[in-house]
């Protein structure tokens, strides 16, 4: 983040991730603003643990989740590996440390997971009081449609993501989905585990 060119804006390639957490509606109703407070600054704490450890970067926070890059700022040779590896990371992290939440709240606790993998505009946005570091282009929009469209406990990827880590991961392929917003429907896979 020293490099003022990495600020202004450049085009690269890059897997954006976004997370949620599912069903976090009935989940707030269920356990009060005190405990919800709590279980989001635990969910980003072993969330971006993941992130940071692939050699990620999180760059926003929308709510009750995040996206986050993974080949900006930081240049990485596999990215779409790394992305993957983190998401799957997260997942596990989740169900391990989440156990209590879902017996108090009485519902399973789980996120939904959408990756994209292609070129974008990386750099800042805002001005000197408020500035975010992002990733502007289709490919964004098409990460966060896979993160809407995906179910609970489910990690989707669009085949571009698929091309780079299919020698890593186990998938279903959902054949090709329509994507609003898109004109036509795009090869869509469901990540099973690693291999």
């Amino acid at each position: 983040m020293t490099s003022r060119t990495a600020l202004q804006g450049e085009r690269k390639r890059v897997t954006v991730v976004f997370c949620d957490i599912a069903n976090s509606t009935p989940l707030a109703e269920r356990l009060g603003e005190e405990k919800m407070y709590e279980l989001l600054n635990r969910f980003f704490e072993y969330s971006l643990e993941q992130i940071h450890r692939f050699e990620g970067t999180a760059n926003q926070f929308l709510g009750d989740g995040f996206m986050a890059l993974f080949g900006a700022p930081l240049a990485l040779e596999y990215h779409e590996q790394h992305a993957i590896r983190a998401s799957l990371a997260i997942r596990r992290k989740l169900a391990d440390h989440f156990k209590d939440v879902a017996r108090a709240a009485n519902m399973p606790f789980e996120v939904r997971i959408g990756l994209n993998t292609g070129l974008v505009v990386v750099g800042k946005i805002g001005d000197n009081l408020r500035m975010d570091y992002t990733a502007v282009g289709d490919t964004t929009h098409v990460a966060a449609r896979l993160q809407a469209m995906a179910a609970p406990g489910e990690l989707l990827i669009a085949h571009s993501t698929f091309e780079s880590a299919r020698t890593i991961i186990d998938t279903q392929t959902l054949g090709r989905v329509a994507i609003k917003g898109k004109s036509q429907p795009l090869e869509v896979h469901r990540v099973m585990g690693l291999r």
